[in-house]
């Protein structure tokens, strides 16, 4: 599991810190459902068959079994959002509050002399205003500094369950100097699982 957890500039190998070892862990039964469909359909070996295989083999009866679907593992490189806009701890809340209005994007990564320091999303923008701290506020009195980055060969299963069970919507992709590469949001996550295993409901 290539993730690391970053304070200040220092790396850290990642461990869950919400893994206890007695009891089992309180996960939600929709979190529950959700890593069962992600360890499904990508992460673990899959062997399925498409509707419209099993439908011929009925009709035509040209196949003994199902045909197998050749499994794909998706990394960090394949799903993250690689043009993302950055600020420095010198920019301020109302600079923040500029991208996320004009971009529609919920997360900004600070970077300084081209090394990530943290990350400001849109939730702490709003607990900085309502704790009535001023727009001209530096982003570096409220960002996010503990951070969790991946890299690019990092499993997007890994990062799932990393972005699950810490309850973050967003991690950076970083290489070993902490130059990032791109982003990857939860959004970015279910798009994946929408797309290459089409999801069906039923009443």
């Amino acid at each position: 599991m290539s993730l690391i957890v970053t304070f200040q500039g220092q790396f850290k190998p990642y461990v869950n810190s919400n893994v206890k070892k007695t009891g089992p862990s309180k996960v939600s039964s929709v979190a529950t459902n959700f890593k069962d469909i992600l360890s499904t359909h990508v992460d673990n070996e899959q062997d399925g068959a498409h509707a419209h295989d099993k439908e011929r083999e009925a009709v035509v009866g040209q196949y003994s079994k199902q045909k197998k679907v050749p499994k794909r593992r998706f990394y960090a490189r394949d799903i993250m959002t690689e043009k993302i806009e950055i600020l420095g701890p010198e920019n301020t809340i109302n600079d923040a509050m500029d991208l996320f209005h004009k971009l529609d994007i919920h997360h900004i990564p600070i970077v300084e002399n081209d090394a990530l320091m943290g990350v400001v999303s849109d939730r702490l923008i709003l607990e900085a205003l309502a704790s009535l701290k001023g727009k001209e506020t530096r982003l570096d009195q409220i960002m996010t500094k503990k951070i969790i980055i991946g890299q690019e060969h990092t499993s997007v299963a890994d990062i799932a369950r990393v972005m699950l069970d810490e309850k973050i919507n967003c991690l950076p992709v970083t290489d070993r100097e902490l130059n990032v590469k791109g982003l990857i949001t939860s959004r970015d996550i279910m798009s994946l699982l929408v797309i290459s295993s089409p999801l069906e409901t039923y009443a």
